[in-house]
């Protein structure tokens, strides 16, 4: 009897440990098993980054050449493994652009309307620049290259690549075109792929038009991929509408088809947004989620990195197809985790069960 009480005291020790075992909470998942992974887009000079953090972004753009010795080499330095982009505007001279003004103003490369030069529409100092005129694709390149030196960039974030269909919207088309699909394929379109084919480094261009232009889904095709600036929502929150989500979604197969990465920013407040954004890139790329990553931006700035568990959880891989009627607000998709998400896109709301 006194050895059999000894085994289950014995018993009742083990059980006792193997409970508190399972109640600890498990560790935070690789960069491997996240479901999807995360952007931060540092647009200008302040740095809000937690580069404790560093590793739960795959994907960091510092603003400009300059700013490699105080927000580049810190991350690279936090995540040896994660993306350092650096931020180059390729659709002006002047600012963030690799090309200065008067390089572009004394060969003649700076787009005009009517014959008068064009100002960036989003203000600042920088004009539009014909990207379509000789010269301009070596002229870039040339001053990349110059400008990187060696710094340890990963690759290129190419901003304005995406926006002068406003242009034409607005009725201010550039000189020299009939449409802004002209335009698009015989200047922006060829740029994008000589900085993808000839510099050497890794090009992800901005196509915050993207929704309202499929033909710039050749844009991120020639390149490693492509940013969706308005992803889910405007700048002031309110949802893009079901045909323009649909689209997006159609844009972010054909990038994760090719093998290329599909980054989306969310124009909402944080950190409400970020279940719902992360929520709705799974859905939509959770069969590989390597070549998903998003983010957000408010007001065009940086902000502090947020953190929510849910963004900790390995979902697993997809065991269907995507469940979505056309038009409809309603999204879900059941993993092999055990978890069905379901997102609703006018609430933007998303719901984990």
């Amino acid at each position: 009897m006194s050895e059999a009480l000894d085994l289950l005291e014995e018993a009742k020790t083990l059980i006792g440990e193997a409970e508190t075992i399972i109640s600890q909470p498990p560790p935070p998942p690789t960069s491997s098993q996240r479901s999807i992974r995360r952007t931060w887009l540092g647009i200008f000079n302040s740095d809000l980054f937690d580069y404790t953090r560093a590793a739960r972004f795959d994907t960091f753009v510092a603003h400009y050449f300059d700013s490699w010795a105080n927000q580049g080499a810190k991350y690279r330095s936090a995540n040896p493994d994660g993306d350092c982009l650096v931020y180059c505007n390729v659709g002006t001279a002047g600012g963030a652009s690799a090309i200065s003004l008067t390089t572009a103003r004394v060969n003649g490369w700076l787009a005009t309307h009517n014959g008068a030069e064009i100002p960036n529409p989003w203000g600042g100092s920088a004009f539009v620049v014909d990207v379509g005129k000789p010269g301009v694709v070596d002229a870039y390149i040339g001053a990349i290259v110059a400008k990187w030196g060696s710094s340890r960039w990963t690759g290129i974030f190419a901003d304005d690549a995406n926006c002068w269909a406003n242009l034409w919207r607005n009725g201010t088309p550039i000189d020299g075109y009939v449409s802004y699909g002209d335009w698009w394929i015989h200047a922006m379109l060829p740029l994008l792929d000589a900085l993808a084919q000839r510099g050497g480094w890794r090009v992800i261009p901005n196509l915050g038009d993207w929704l309202n232009q499929p033909i710039e889904d050749a844009g991120a095709l020639a390149c490693d991929g492509g940013m969706e600036e308005h992803f889910l929502t405007w700048e002031n929150g309110a949802t893009v509408g079901a045909a323009g989500i649909e689209r997006q979604y159609q844009a972010l197969r054909k990038c994760l088809d090719a093998g290329k990465e599909y980054h989306g920013i969310v124009h909402a407040a944080w950190p409400s947004s970020l279940l719902y954004a992360w929520g709705m890139a799974a859905i939509m790329g959770g069969d590989k989620p390597e070549l998903v990553r998003i983010g957000n931006q408010t007001s065009y700035g940086s902000i502090a990195p947020t953190y929510r568990p849910e963004l900790d959880i390995a979902l697993g891989a997809p065991t269907g197809p995507v469940a979505h009627a056309t038009g409809s607000s309603n999204w879900a998709r059941i993993f092999s985790g055990g978890y069905k998400l379901t997102c609703d896109t006018t609430a933007q709301t998303c719901v984990l069960s």
